[in-house]
């Protein structure tokens, strides 16, 4: 069957005086506010066009969009798949049908329909491409089908990873000093670099200047620039705990063990501000 030209009737598909039997579905659901709209609109327009187009309304379906309770749906595609005679399936919108609660469940009935080789045509009579063959809609739902599933594969291995992120388990790449290993329960060990990067806090500490570190640690083999230093000390991973956007910015012991307290951690960054003051006398927040 073709899909019906937006800028004529159903003349296409109903060439003979004999009017087409047909079926409507309206899906109710809520708006801007929350109220639920009522299905009289699409039932009158879907109405309303099968008046103007020879089509003879042998049932209407109505779903009210409330989760679990779209049964409707349902009962609209065994009343197609056992009347023969059902040629013509209309809604307001393709979204009518396209948010049905279970759409692999819609894809098996479409997918029947198909097999059993019927001219049915959906046609949405509110949008300007009105017809829409069963191998057509089944490309548009097996599209979504597929959109809905990533989003849940998506948004399930997102909330593992939080999951073991608030356990303490580290994603992404290691700081210098670190390196990844799958022979222990945490996957991170200490690297050859830790020590010397363990000194560089030291040197830090006792407010050794950032040229001296860096000049230290080019000549043990740790080629870095400053801007690398600077980013290195402002680390917090160092101290044992990380924060992360997957545990929503909290503080979380990590699964190692970190080369600096977290008040010596505070001490850094208070140096890294300012030389002007003794750090006693100063606040130092995280």
């Amino acid at each position: 069957m073709k899909r019906s030209n937006s800028n004529k009737d159903l003349k296409s598909i109903n060439s003979s005086s004999e009017p087409l039997r047909c079926v409507i579905y309206s899906l109710r659901e809520r708006d801007t506010t929350f109220h639920l709209k009522p299905c009289n609109e699409q039932i009158d327009a879907c109405r309303s066009f099968a008046l103007k187009n020879n089509l003879l309304i042998k049932m209407e379906f109505s779903d009210y969009g409330v989760s679990h309770k779209s049964k409707e749906i349902d009962d609209l595609f065994h009343h197609v798949s056992n009347e023969l005679d059902i040629r013509v399936i209309l809604v307001t919108t393709q979204d009518r049908i396209l948010k049905s609660k279970n759409p692999r469940k819609l894809y098996k009935y479409l997918n029947q329909l198909e097999n059993s080789q019927r001219d049915i045509e959906i046609i949405a009579v509110s949008e300007r491409d009105r017809g829409m063959s069963l191998s057509k809609f089944k490309e548009l739902l097996f599209w979504k089908i597929n959109s809905t599933e990533k989003l849940i594969k998506d948004e399930k291995r997102y909330k593992g990873l939080k999951k073991y992120a608030l356990a303490g388990g580290w994603i992404g790449a290691l700081p210098i000093g670190f390196t990844r290993v799958a022979i222990n329960q945490t996957n991170i060990e200490e690297s050859n670099e830790l020590a010397l990067i363990k000194n560089a806090f030291e040197m830090k500490l006792a407010n050794t200047p950032s040229g001296a570190i860096l000049k230290f640690l080019n000549e043990q083999g740790i080629a870095i620039d400053r801007d690398f230093l600077r980013r290195m000390f402002k680390n917090i991973f160092y101290t044992g705990f990380f924060r992360k956007k997957l545990t929503d910015g909290k503080l979380v012991k990590g699964r190692y063990n970190g080369i600096i307290t977290i008040k010596e951690f505070e001490k850094i960054q208070w140096l890294c501000r300012s030389r002007k003051f003794p750090v006693e006398n100063n606040e130092l927040l995280l």
